[in-house]
């Protein structure tokens, strides 16, 4: 059966519903994806459940990431408060204040609660844990071949797929 989903902030008037056949996925051939380093995966899940940040640099189809390892959780709560501090004509301000309420909502659907908050509002209950398949970083900076950062005058919020991710080391990069 066919799933139905409604379109956020659509009105009764405007109401569309997306419907997702799965058996249309199954009849099509996708290529599989890449596996995912176990170690990086287990780091990822550590920060995610932690909230531990780190340094860390990844090698992504050709091109070297740096920047610090933070939650999921993290992000989504870092980039609603960036939204909301961001800049623009004051008409724009619930335009704003809206994105930021979404993004920040998402991330505390998706990545829930720290372990300590998990043990102390569950007390003993198993969770059925899913490994993350997303990895995130504050104050980013891609490498260039020249070996000079962009951007140069700031880190960026970034977010990637764990199986795009060829290799990685510990730390952050700096321009020389």
């Amino acid at each position: 059966m066919p799933r139905q989903c409604k379109m956020a902030g659509m009105t009764e008037n405007s109401e569309k519903l997306i419907t997702h056949d799965k058996s249309a996925d199954e009849a099509t051939s996708v290529p599989d994806q890449p596996p995912v380093d176990f170690l990086l995966q287990a780091i990822v899940d550590l920060a995610n459940t932690t909230g531990i940040e780190m340094g860390i640099t990844l090698c992504v189809g050709g091109m070297v990431v740096s920047g610090v390892l933070i939650s999921g959780k993290t992000y989504f709560e870092e980039i609603a408060n960036d939204t909301l501090q961001s800049s623009g004509p004051a008409d724009q301000a619930e335009v704003r204040q809206g994105l930021s309420d979404y993004l920040g909502n998402l991330g505390k659907l998706i990545y829930g609660q720290t372990v300590n908050e998990e043990q102390a509002g569950n007390k003993g209950d198993q969770i059925m844990k899913r490994l993350p398949r997303y990895i995130h970083l504050r104050n980013a900076k891609v490498f260039h071949n020249s070996g000079q950062p962009m951007p140069e005058n700031r880190g960026l919020w970034w977010r990637g797929r764990l199986s795009a991710v060829d290799g990685f080391s510990f730390g952050v990069l700096s321009a020389s």
